[in-house]
């Protein structure tokens, strides 16, 4: 009897401690979609996210005079239990950038931008342009991250026109992702975000 009391105890916070990370670490159930907003009504829904547990620091794909594609790139962090300020460190060579492209012009040319060290995403700026006939997104900047280091910005796109659109997860919680719609290049986009900590 003491045996089996034993095990259902241990079964019990097992499963707690499941809940508790979900919690922790923004599992699906935690994420919130901020609004969309972009040029239009054209083009088909887009949701790229990053895996569990991973959180977005850059951007990767082609850019010109607008974003042509791009993927999101993602990495994961561990928490650091030190001190009564939020912490966590990079886990190395944990990088992802498979959760989908979003857009399907191969125009332009290359770019890449991650934020530094154990940074990520909190908030982008964008913008769209009208373009061969259509309002798309010609620039994306990301805001990085650390409750203890200077946030810093890191600039997807060639060039940059007024009259941008900012977007910020609510407090304590941290890009996962983004949503949208896209068609030949980018319509609308908005973030995905999940709590950290």
């Amino acid at each position: 009897m003491f045996k089996r009391i034993n095990s259902l105890q241990k079964a019990w916070k097992f499963a707690a401690s499941l809940v508790i990370a979900g919690f922790l670490f923004g599992g699906p159930s935690s994420a919130v979609d901020l609004p969309i907003v972009g040029g239009g009504k054209g083009g088909s829904p887009f949701r790229v996210n990053c895996p569990a547990f991973f959180f977005m620091v850059g951007l990767v794909g082609n850019t010109g005079d607008v974003i042509d594609h791009l993927s999101i790139v993602c990495e994961t962090f561990e928490k650091i239990t030190t001190g009564l300020q939020p912490n966590w460190k990079l886990i190395p060579g944990s990088t992802f950038t498979d959760a989908g492209v979003i857009g399907l012009s191969h125009g332009g040319g290359p770019q890449k931008v991650r934020c530094s060290g154990p940074r990520f995403v909190s908030l982008i700026r964008w913008n769209t342009l009208f373009f061969d006939g259509n309002h798309v997104a010609q620039f994306i900047e990301l805001t990085c991250t650390h409750p203890r280091m200077v946030d810093e910005t890191v600039f997807f796109g060639r060039n940059r026109e007024p009259g941008e659109v900012k977007q910020e997860c609510p407090p304590n919680h941290w890009a996962t992702g983004l949503h949208g719609r896209f068609g030949d290049k980018i319509d609308a986009v908005a973030l995905i975000c999940a709590p950290f900590l």
